[in-house]
């Protein structure tokens, strides 16, 4: 990574969440896509497509499109229209697969599909209504063909010359999945992907005292939730095995649950700490599972690989409560704190006095070490800073425009988002890594 880990100091990309007030938590999905939760009770998914900077599109001609979709009265986009960008994406980069002729046969096999399965939607819903089956077809396609010149009176107004296909597309890659949350009373906070399949887990806390289906796992890709549990307190961590077969979710009443994806069933019995639990963090062959808590302590199991037994390793103490924590190898653990400290441990032996201490200007909220192990990057209410591991010293920090509240690498290791709020706005900065 050198002696300049982001390239240039400057962003990939940078803007505003719609709307979004304050953003609390990010994640990378498996695909490169970021999931985000803001304002407690909302959660979106923007593309991988759209993080990256596109020569093709500008900042304010995306900002343009946007508002001239709104103006036309044009709906977010369906899981269906995703569906067609994402064959057209996945033809025109297989190299030699791309001729017009195959394209344009699988775009229209995918809408001759779309089309049916409306058409029975249609005429289920109104022969449950007691309406006309055909009126109900007939009027889905006259609204399918208004859609379509709602992109024709786009594309006449907008800057440039753009098709009426490529102004769809586009608008489709900068609109963000929405996903639905029905959970009244309750407040997003953790989110985790899984490294290997489409699942983010999601963990709520409650203001009313539920316990119900305070953890869920959602399917992005089929854009549906895929299981709910009940926790016996609000979830403030989630985390996954880096096979992704295991789940472990972390409460406000101390209790640690690891549980199979797969069947829901616990992994073993679960785990009691005194205070609540912040953080959780697993070790990339899935042996050992890391917790910080409000107690101060930062407390390490190694897990048996049949998942029948857990035993504590080592249990450290920090300066003050522990909000973050991240494995490298099964070596050393890093940790940040309430005090401002970032301290990393040798995991082993008896000695638990920190190998290296850094200092953030006030309490830690995250912490991570890069790919390579080389560098951690740690945030505290307004700076990104970061540590060269090998050397000791420390990069110039990143001042965000308000209070960070979260950071994350994507799974490769290629780029660095990092969220913050200020004044009720929420940005999201997303930094490539230099090779």
């Amino acid at each position: 990574i050198g002696t300049l880990p982001i390239e240039e100091r400057t962003a990939e990309r940078k803007f505003k969440v719609r709307g979004s007030g304050y953003i609390y938590g990010i994640s990378y999905l498996k695909n490169g896509d970021l999931a985000v939760t803001y304002n407690e009770t909302s959660l979106e998914i923007y593309s991988a497509d759209f993080l990256k900077s596109d020569p093709k599109w500008s900042k304010d001609q995306d900002e343009e499109l946007r508002k001239l979709a709104s103006e036309n009265g044009v709906k977010e986009p369906t899981k269906e229209d995703r569906i067609i960008v994402s064959i057209k994406k996945n033809i025109l980069s297989s190299p030699g697969k791309s001729s017009p002729e195959k394209l344009k046969k699988a775009v229209e096999n995918v809408i001759l599909k779309r089309s049916k399965l409306v058409e029975i939607a249609v005429r289920t819903l109104a022969k449950k209504n007691n309406e006309d089956e055909n009126e109900a077809v007939e009027k889905a396609r006259k609204t399918t063909e208004a859609a379509d010149k709602k992109w024709d009176e786009i594309s006449k107004k907008v800057s440039g010359k753009r098709t009426p296909d490529e102004l769809r597309e586009r608008w489709i890659t900068i609109s963000p999945v929405k996903i639905p949350s029905d959970k009244h009373g309750l407040k997003v906070t953790a989110i985790a992907a899984s490294p290997t399949a489409n699942l983010m887990a999601i963990g709520y806390t409650s203001n009313r005292g539920t316990t119900e289906k305070l953890l869920v796992l959602y399917d992005t890709q089929k854009e549906e939730v895929y299981k709910s549990f009940d926790h016996g307190g609000g979830v403030n961590a989630v985390a996954f095995t880096q096979d992704g077969r295991i789940i472990a979710a972390g409460d406000v009443k101390g209790k640690v649950t690891l549980r199979y994806v797969e069947s829901g069933k616990n992994v073993l019995k679960p785990f009691t700490h005194s205070n609540a639990v912040n953080c959780l963090s697993f070790t990339k062959d899935g042996t050992m599972l890391g917790v910080g808590d409000n107690a101060k302590k930062v407390i390490v199991r190694t897990i048996d690989k049949q998942y029948k037994r857990a035993t504590i390793v080592n249990t450290f103490v920090n300066p003050g409560k522990v909000f973050c924590l991240s494995f490298l190898d099964s070596k050393l653990i890093a940790s940040g704190d309430s005090d401002g400290k970032i301290i990393v441990r040798k995991i082993h032996g008896l000695n638990t006095e920190p190998l290296l201490t850094l200092t953030q200007f006030r309490e830690v909220f995250a912490v991570d070490f890069s790919l390579d192990g080389d560098t951690i990057v740690a945030s505290d209410r307004r700076y990104v800073k970061v540590h060269i591991v090998s050397t000791t010293t420390t990069n110039p920090p990143f001042k965000q425009e308000g209070k960070v509240t979260s950071i994350a690498y994507s799974q490769d290791g290629s780029m660095l988002a990092i969220c913050d709020n200020n004044v009720r706005v929420g940005t999201l900065t997303i930094h490539r890594i230099s090779k």
